[in-house]
């Protein structure tokens, strides 16, 4: 059995009425206008998939920042638990020798 491309061919080939060839110009300019489509779709896809495939890689930039300042924040919160510590050992020690010199009740 012929192929669609080889019937066409054939049938363009022969002079065929006026009615006819209005069915096949028909055909043709469907088959046309659904090939552009299905091209303009799949380059509208593409696009889509590359602006999707920047948008994550520039996510992952910024979780990436935002996680390097989690940590960053969390030593520095150690740092002043680490000096509310002293400060408050410090404090101890020094109620504890005002008490021993008298000046505090």
């Amino acid at each position: 059995m012929a192929s669609k491309s080889q019937m066409l061919r054939q049938a363009k080939s022969l002079e065929l009425p006026e009615n006819e060839n209005l069915g096949l110009s028909s055909y043709v300019l469907g088959r046309r206008q659904h090939q552009q489509s299905t091209e303009r779709l799949q380059k509208e896809k593409e696009d889509l998939e590359e602006e999707r495939w920047e948008e994550k890689k520039m996510l992952e930039k910024k979780l990436r920042y935002a996680n390097d300042r989690v940590s960053e924040l969390q030593m520095e919160m150690d740092k002043v638990k680490a000096h509310v510590t002293s400060l408050e050992a410090t404090n101890r020690t020094l109620k504890t020798l005002a008490k021993k010199a008298g000046t505090m009740p």
